[in-house]
């Protein structure tokens, strides 16, 4: 167990989270038993999984036990709970800006680093909604003002603008080294002063809290788990083919007057539900394993997510991103993957859309890093997934001096590839063009940790379920010469593994033909 007492008591004189880990053996077993066997009954938990494999794919994070305190966002008003034996305490902090409230209170949980352990091990694990950017910028008050107001609302629009839980019990996967770590981290009391005898005890009774969550990991790991049923209605989206490729056309006449050059549009389709979200969890991962999947809890809300695409990732003062723009359909026979690779770095529509969100990106991280230091590690290279395989490029930058995770997300959030180019005038009109707010759809899921650490990733390819509704949006990107039934096609493309996730025979239907 680690580690000792003596740096557990110098890190306590200096940070008010400090971590206390065991090492055991990683578990042969499926992953993803003993993750659900885990997270039980828990109605707040997250599995940030790496589903997929390669670099991007390397570490999967889960809670041990419920969040410390839960935090979030609506209308303005920004609500802490904090969860205790006793019972839940609420606290309202309706003044300021949510988003810099929400850096303040996490603030008063800062710890060391440690490079025996991985790059998350505690902390705020969550969300923000598309429609939290009018925290991050000013100029999108307006744009996203009172939420409409209408009955029947998809599921998307029933998320909080931003969750997080905090969560001090976390086991950790680390694939490229097969290696795993149970982490237990002690929040101090701030601004209180505590006897080597007060601190001494906090930290055995830590270790027995740890010896605990240990023996509860080894009967999850070794329980046989039985997959419950999941069955979804008929799939249906809001939009008939002619009302999206309208849009379209209505996007491309913006662009044609020069009021942007590049827009993001889709979308949604729902359906009703009932059953275990787990089972539909792993179901998607099989269809369509991806680098950054996720599920994620929060009461009757669930996040079912495999996203392929890293909005930003900060680790010590270096950040990261990883634009995702250029889809061609992947075909049946995967020996044809080599020809349909060769056309899409070819084309020169894809090629053009995508150098011009690569630029978008590095002037993004160009606003929080060092001059001179933000440079295109990877251009243009492809990633292959179930039903599409994409173009991809990774950006990275030194951030300045006392940046912060929220300065990295402000600058980012939310991903060029997502909204279009300019990326405020095209949030705009996404705003005036889509029929329904994205809600969760576009934003982004990850981790912010105790040492100042951050990832998420976009939204995208992620099914949203509350109380037996669901819902799950899929774009494209519109430019000069976009083809409105090729962009129309590319939807639904991306929409497929979501569809064979929710049930095989599940046919989507589009909405019913309406007169422009």
């Amino acid at each position: 167990m680690f580690p000792s007492y003596k740096q557990f008591a110098r890190w306590s004189e200096l940070f008010q989270a400090v971590p206390i880990w065991i090492e055991p053996e990683l578990p042969a077993s499926d992953m993803l038993g003993w993750a659900h066997n885990l997270a039980g009954q828990e109605s707040e938990f997250f599995f940030l999984h790496s589903a997929s494999t390669g670099p991007q794919a390397r570490y999967s994070y889960i809670a041990l036990d419920h969040p410390r305190y839960t935090i979030g966002a609506q209308g303005g008003s920004l609500t802490v709970r904090y969860h205790a034996a006793g019972g839940t305490r609420h606290e309202a902090l309706k003044i300021g800006n949510p988003l810099d409230r929400f850096e303040d209170w996490f603030g008063q949980f800062q710890g060391p680093p440690v490079d025996a352990l991985p790059p998350f091990w505690g902390g705020a694990v969550g969300y923000f909604a598309y429609d939290s950017a009018r925290y991050f910028d000013p100029a999108l008050g307006r744009t996203f003002g009172a939420r409409r107001n209408r009955p029947g609302l998809p599921a998307t629009e029933k998320f909080n603008e931003f969750e997080f839980g905090i969560f001090d019990a976390v086991a950790v996967v680390d694939h490229a080294l097969r290696r795993l770590w149970l982490v237990h981290t002690v929040l101090l009391p701030a601004g209180k002063s505590l006897s080597p005898v007060q601190l001494e005890k906090i930290y055995r009774g830590a270790q027995d809290r740890l010896r605990r969550y240990a023996v509860e990991f080894q009967k999850a790991a070794y329980r046989r788990k039985t997959w419950g049923a999941f069955r979804a209605a008929e799939i249906r989206s809001n939009r008939s083919e002619a009302a999206y490729r309208l849009m379209i056309r209505r996007a491309k006449g913006y662009i044609g007057s020069g009021d942007i050059y590049q827009c993001n549009l889709s979308q949604s389709f729902s359906s009703t539900w009932e059953g275990d979200p787990w089972s539909l969890y792993r179901r998607l991962i099989r269809i369509n394993p991806s680098p950054y999947s996720a599920l994620w809890r929060s009461g009757s809300r669930w996040i079912v997510s495999a996203s392929p695409e890293l909005l930003m990732r900060q680790q010590a003062d270096w950040v990261e991103t990883r634009p995702i723009a250029g889809t061609y359909p992947r075909p049946p026979d995967a020996s044809d993957d080599a020809a349909i690779l060769a056309t899409l770095r070819n084309d020169a529509k894809e090629r053009a859309e995508h150098i011009m969100l690569v630029d978008l990106e590095r002037n993004d991280l160009g606003r929080v890093c060092r001059p001179g230091s933000v440079h295109v590690a990877e251009s243009l290279i492809t990633e292959i997934y179930s039903h599409v395989i994409h173009l991809v490029s990774d950006i990275r930058g030194q951030l300045t001096p006392g940046g912060k995770w929220k300065d990295v997300l402000r600058a980012c959030f939310p991903g060029g590839t997502i909204t279009g180019c300019p990326k405020i005038r095209c949030m705009e009109l996404i705003e005036r063009l889509e029929a329904q707010r994205r809600g969760p759809y576009c934003g982004s899921l990850g981790w912010i940790g105790y040492a100042g650490n951050t990832t998420f990733n976009i939204l995208i390819r992620s099914i949203f379920l509350d109380k037996g509704h669901l819902s799950f949006p899929t774009g494209a990107g519109i430019v000069a010469d976009s083809d409105p039934l090729n962009e129309y096609h590319e939807t639904l493309h991306k929409a497929r593994a979501l569809q064979l996730a929710l049930q095989d025979e599940t046919p989507m239907k589009p909405a019913r033909r309406k007169s422009p």
